[in-house]
């Protein structure tokens, strides 16, 4: 199995026929997508978020652009990227160490493969600031107005350890102030305020995005509820520490699962470029004081609203 995969993926093979019938696949994708009224307002929350950074353009392009492709385009494309120095394999189980070293010397010639080209990936400098503070739009397909609220912030310089944490105490702060056992979110269910509230964190590049998403009739009156449940909450030592131990029993946890530890250090190696083995470790050297720190210094006024309204 393994010597088939090394040969399937190192083995293109394009014809004008088969782009030109994948081509019409993935339109139609494109054209489905386009009629997600969800996909619409997170690709327009994406747009007003970032103002340079590739994140805002969609990564399927559109019909016009994929409708230029040629073989060749993916033959280049193909040779520049599709390489061992480009890829990562991971294997997990209970196989013979000696046997998967014998099949990857018997590819020596596919593993050492290198590019052909000299690759030079340039980025757009983006500015720390949201691109678009406040958007209202119309959106074909949607039953209940949309509000998409996320927080801009910067992560350059930070190491990897630090990323971690400084992750992880952000999901720790969304979650103790916005889940479904929080006052925030039990007052907003009582008053009929929304029907759904969901929180969610990213790390592009140099910035982490704080996501706050809301399905409401009344989306404008939920926006400065956010920030004033925000101020108010306060956070102790006894909700800090049972989060870290939730947290250490799903790390452990993962590696009880083959699939579910291979996904675990490929999550780490595609966020940060390598795998923390010191997670645990990291989790517990996280004190109250540094919570209240990183909180105080969420920047509020770096964020971006998007409302997707019914037509």
């Amino acid at each position: 199995g393994l010597d088939f995969l090394l040969k399937f993926v190192n083995t293109p093979y394009f014809t004008d026929k088969n782009v030109e019938k994948e081509k019409g696949i993935i339109i139609q994708e494109l054209n489905m997508y386009k009629d997600d009224p969800y996909d619409k307002i997170i690709r327009t929350s994406l747009e007003c978020v970032f103002k340079n950074n590739e994140a805002r353009i969609d990564i399927g392009g559109s019909p016009s652009s994929v409708k230029k492709i040629t073989k060749e385009d993916l033959y280049r494309c193909y040779e520049a990227f599709y390489n061992p120095k480009n890829m990562i394999l991971f294997i997990g189980g209970n196989y013979n160490y000696d046997e998967i070293i014998e099949v990857l010397h018997n590819n020596d010639k596919i593993i050492k493969k290198d590019s052909i080209f000299n690759v030079e990936i340039k980025r757009e400098i983006e500015p720390y600031d949201v691109n678009v503070k406040y958007k209202e739009l119309t959106v074909n397909g949607l039953a209940i107005p949309k509000l998409m609220y996320t927080i801009k912030e910067m992560v350059s310089g930070l190491s990897n350890e630090d990323k971690f944490i400084y992750e992880f105490i952000i999901d720790f702060i969304l979650n103790i102030t916005f889940s479904e056992t929080s006052d925030f979110y039990k007052d907003g269910i009582n008053k009929k305020l929304f029907n759904t509230f969901e929180y969610d964190t990213s790390i592009l590049d140099d910035f982490m995005l704080i996501e706050l998403a809301s399905e409401s009739k009344k989306p404008k009156d939920i926006i400065p509820l956010i920030k004033e449940y925000y101020d108010k909450k306060t956070i102790t030592e006894e909700e800090l520490e049972r989060y870290k131990k939730v947290r250490i029993s799903r790390e452990v946890r993962r590696f009880d699962y083959v699939t579910s530890a291979l996904n675990a250090l490929k999550n780490d190696l595609s966020d940060y470029g390598e795998i923390l083995y010191n997670k645990i470790d990291l989790i517990k050297s996280i004190d109250l004081k540094k919570v209240k720190k990183i909180k105080k210094e969420i920047d509020f006024d770096n964020v971006s609203i998007v409302i997707g309204k019914v037509k």
